[in-house]
Order: structure tokens, then sequence, then C-alpha cells
């Protein structure tokens, strides 16, 4: 299934589906569009069927509760509500209208690529591990961005993302969507593919 989320700064298109069409899909998105920032995040509770998806919805309603405080401080709050729970992994992104600045933070393989009008791509390497209730530490990362730069973020059930071709210099996200999603090529997994793009 394909949602759509827009505001004048920016335009947001997510693929969410079950693995083999299971009741619970382990994977969570959220992306929250305010005046002047934005929070998008892409959730995977570990394995799949109802755990994982109790894993990750308490992840995103952690989120939802959180969006104004940094990343890294929303990340923290989530892993503390993961005690005693399956754990799960997550990148979540804070956007900055005003100084058109992308905050980053991750914990576990939920992948992250900006892309640069220019073509220059920044792809951090996520880092290892799931959050579970124990103490982590959490870290922020910086990326200024450009108007008309793009973004993906998308969990291991993604075996190949859209080509950079088809994202550096895409126009309108919601008319490229259907093309976007059917070039990628996806495991027998739950599978979330967020694409973005920065007005």
């Amino acid at each position: 299934m394909i949602t759509f989320y827009e505001n004048k700064n920016l335009e947001v298109a997510a693929f969410q589906q079950a693995k083999e069409n299971m009741a619970y899909c382990g994977d969570g998105h959220l992306v929250i569009t305010e005046e002047d920032y934005a929070v998008c995040a892409v959730v995977d509770g570990l394995g799949s069927g109802k755990g994982a998806y109790e894993s990750a919805d308490v992840v995103i309603k952690e989120v939802e509760r959180n969006h104004h405080l940094s990343p890294n401080d929303i990340v923290n709050a989530c892993n503390k509500r993961l005690l005693g729970k399956r754990g799960a992994v997550i990148t979540l992104m804070k956007i900055d209208f005003k100084h058109n600045v992308v905050y980053y933070s991750n914990y576990g393989n939920v992948s992250f690529v900006l892309y640069y009008p220019n073509g220059k791509i920044i792809q951090p390497i996520p880092k290892r591990g799931y959050l579970s209730g124990r103490q982590e530490r959490i870290e922020l990362e910086r990326y200024p961005y450009e108007e008309g730069s793009t973004f993906i973020v998308y969990t291991d059930g993604v075996k190949k993302p859209p080509a950079k071709e088809r994202l550096v210099g895409l126009n309108k996200v919601k008319e490229e969507a259907n093309a976007l999603f059917g070039g990628a090529i996806f495991e027998q997994d739950d599978v979330t593919l967020l694409i973005g793009k920065l007005h």
C-alpha cells in the first residue's frame, strides 16, 4: 500500500507491505509534518508477525509522542519503551525547514540515503544492533540539504532500492511513485520504503 504525505516543504510516498500477506506487518513508519519541521521514522520490529508488529507499534507511538524532541532523544525514549519486548531497529530523521538541515539518528539496519540535485550522495552506515531497553549510546548526525534534494529510507526487506538516476532530479513524488516503487526489488519479508523530496 502507498501512502502520501505533503506540505509546502516536503512530499513523501511510503510503501509498506507485510511478509507473504500476513495479518501483521513487523515494519512501521511515521511521517509528521509541522510548519517548521518534519519527522520521518522507519521501524522494523525483530522477526515477523504479531511480536514484531507490537515492537514496531510501541516505537511509532513513542515517536509520535516525542516528535518535538531531537532525533537522538526520541530514539532514546523509544529504546526505554522496548524493555521486555522483542526489540526493534529504527532510522529517524528530523528535517529543519528553516535552516535546511536533516538531523539523522539510527540504531540498526534501516538504511537512509540523501541525494543532492548535483548527484552527490550521503549514505551513512547503519549502527549495528537493535533497541531493546538496554542503555545505548544514540548518536545524532547533521546533513545540510538543498532545494530539490531527495531521500529514501528503507528496511532490510528492500533488496534493491530505486536507482539513483530515478531519484536525482525527481520531479513530483506522487506522479512517479508507482514507477519508483515498481523499480525496487523486495525480499520475501516485511517491507517499508519511504521516498521523499525536499522543496
